[in-house]
């Protein structure tokens, strides 16, 4: 073969590089701009000439990129020394670390998005009550207040089959109040009664109620609660809090008794 088809054969255009490299000539002319790939010459077609040597940095860009590197960074690794030290490695490391971490926490959040879908668009048109408890558990989990191990337990326990059907019940007569702005006394005493039955259920079962690391949590969860539910839902819920705070200072008293 003379000199001059192997010249021939030896160009690269920058179609026949971006399929070696397994890039895009728009990523080569990016390359270009950034200083990471020299400007090769052009024919007189205008065409640019690519060579070997360009192959083997364009691969060697590339490889940097796959491991987390930044072209900023790239840049910097060429201009100096053309590979990675051991600092770099490590830093690099640490920071594959970080993006590893908030992408679990970022599928987490993506499982309770659909948890929460899933409860709250059991209907097309969910009801207020639902948005409401939809609305406090976003509150709850997403303020980081109490332990996620904890609401962890709390979601389990309150999904077992015997307290499932509990608060189904409680539920359905709760949320047929939505419009209501009153409710007589004995139905507001018997609904209230069901509620603070599957609390202690679920309390009894748990050993305790997980409490927020401050008094805000609560706070706002009470001003969502004070927005959203209706007279009759609110006269129940009251009644319920003053239960739930009647054998809490019983259990206090019980427990502050010497035994004789």
């Amino acid at each position: 073969m003379s000199g001059s088809g192997f010249d021939e054969l030896s160009v690269l255009r920058s179609k026949d590089v971006a399929a070696l490299t397994g890039t895009t000539i728009r990523a080569l002319r990016h390359y270009m701009q950034l200083g990471l790939l020299e400007e090769p010459p052009r024919d007189t077609n205008g065409y640019r000439r690519f060579d070997v040597t360009d192959v083997v940095q364009i691969l060697r860009i590339r490889q940097l990129a796959e491991s987390g590197v930044s072209l900023e960074q790239i840049a910097t690794i060429l201009k100096e020394k053309g590979s990675l030290s051991d600092e770099n490695l490590d830093e690099l490391d640490q920071e594959l670390a970080r993006k590893e971490a908030q992408i679990v926490a970022q599928r987490a959040a993506l499982k309770r998005l659909r948890e929460s879908r899933a409860q709250t668009q059991a209907t097309s048109q969910p009801s207020r009550t639902a948005q409401l408890d939809a609305d406090i558990q976003l509150l709850v989990t997403g303020t980081n207040q109490i332990d996620p191990d904890v609401l962890s337990e709390v979601h389990s326990v309150m999904s077992a089959p015997a307290h499932a059907l509990q608060a189904i019940k409680w539920i359905g007569r709760f949320e047929r109040l939505e419009d209501q702005n009153g409710i007589a006394d004995s139905d507001a005493e018997a609904l209230a009664g069901e509620i603070t039955q599957f609390h202690h259920s679920v309390t009894a079962q748990m050993g305790s109620v997980p409490e927020p690391s401050d008094d805000m949590l609560m706070s706002l969860v009470d001003q969502l609660r004070s927005a959203h539910l209706s007279p009759a839902q609110s006269t129940v819920w009251n009644i319920f809090l003053e239960r739930i705070e009647a054998n809490d200072a019983e259990d206090v008293d019980s427990s502050g008794m010497e035994e004789p």
